[in-house]
């Protein structure tokens, strides 16, 4: 009786998770910044910065939104906390805040000024709102 209980009990607390992860679409993705690398001097005026996003689909921009997919935006010398999730990242301030809505949806090439500068990656839909998973990642970098 008490293997029986104990079986079902696990394949309860199974039935929850599975049904917590598909109410909370993009939970368990992640995103991080493979470069440059914290802490790297790079030769500037153009930085190239590259994402690497896992169990997440990226699309373009300015389409339907769909839970679990969407385009980073790089956020440049600005924190995350700027655009709160729900919120639509700004489209008018191009030199603040990237958007990768298009091909190649994991790099940018940003003009940076010389010295430190701090990029953050923040996820959001295809309508420009940004979603909490997967977390925002930062990176400092001293520019040439």
């Amino acid at each position: 009786m008490n293997t029986r209980n104990s079986t079902l009990g696990m394949l309860a607390a199974l039935a929850l998770a599975l049904a917590a992860c598909a109410q909370a679409p993009g939970a368990g993705s992640t995103m991080s910044i493979v470069s440059p690398a914290a802490g790297a001097k790079v030769k500037g005026p153009k930085v190239t910065v590259t994402v690497d996003v896992r169990s997440f689909r990226l699309v373009p921009a300015n389409q339907l939104p769909v839970a679990g997919e969407g385009h980073v935006h790089f956020f440049v010398d600005t924190p995350a906390s700027t655009v709160p999730v729900g919120k639509v990242v700004p489209l008018d301030q191009a030199n603040v805040y990237v958007h990768a809505g298009k091909e190649p949806f994991t790099s940018r090439e940003l003009e940076l000024t010389p010295g430190r500068h701090t990029i953050t990656v923040v996820m959001a839909d295809a309508a420009h709102i940004v979603v909490s998973q997967p977390q925002p990642a930062s990176v400092t970098i001293d520019v040439e």
